[in-house]
């Protein structure tokens, strides 16, 4: 039988919690459903501001990137145009 919580975990026979997504449930009974849901939402959820500033940080990476791609091409074709191909006279 799979865990009845996680879905992915082996339960056992005799239980319908695999052992991690029973630790939860232990945590549960002991500080509260509320708190351990609002503690878990603090930690692992980003806030809507965060996310904005992560964003933000990306898109920046991302310009940057290239900025430096149109940079290196430009310069590319510039040395390609200072480059002339002499003729070999034998």
């Amino acid at each position: 039988m799979y865990c009845y919580l996680c879905t992915e975990k082996y339960a056992g026979l005799f239980t319908a919690l695999c052992p991690s997504c029973h630790k939860i449930r232990h945590l549960q009974s002991v500080y509260g459903a509320d708190r351990v849901l609002e503690v878990l939402q603090r930690v692992l959820v980003r806030p809507v501001e965060k996310q904005q500033i992560k964003e933000n940080d990306e898109l920046k990476i991302e310009k940057e990137k290239l900025e430096a791609t149109i940079v290196t091409r430009s310069s590319n074709k510039k040395e390609n145009k200072h480059l002339t191909i002499t003729p070999h006279h034998h």
